[in-house]
């Protein structure tokens, strides 16, 4: 079972944008740290994303935050999930 399946929306100050704001996504999937192989799977499931490993907290994380592995893959591979891991709610509409 997965731990924790999320998708991040960031908004930063920037001095190099005409608003002076950025923005990026970062989606992750979190377990225990016990499961760093599996996690690891991810890499090859999704051919993007990478491993971030939280001893403090027992944790390991696959993360992508690269927005076109994002809209590419990670997001076509939920809405084919016949599981619902994806709710329509949180449908982000990058088509």
């Amino acid at each position: 079972m997965v731990k924790d399946l999320c998708f991040f929306v960031y908004i930063r100050n920037s001095s190099t944008t005409k608003l002076g704001k950025s923005i990026s996504l970062k989606f992750h999937i979190a377990q225990h740290s016990r499961d760093t192989e599996l996690m690891k799977k991810f890499i090859a499931i999704f051919d993007c994303g990478r491993i971030e490993l939280n001893l403090a907290r027992s944790v390991v994380y696959f993360v992508v935050t690269k927005l076109q592995d994002i809209t590419d893959k990670v997001i076509p591979f939920f809405d084919k999930s016949p599981i619902g891991l994806f709710p329509h709610l949180f449908r982000l509409d990058t088509r």
